[in-house]
């Protein structure tokens, strides 16, 4: 669903911006 990648994209970012 499109919704699941958004929701990826967004934890992805989090732990990147974490960096």
């Amino acid at each position: 669903m499109l919704l699941q990648i958004i929701h990826t994209s967004i934890d992805v970012a989090m732990d990147y911006m974490r960096l």
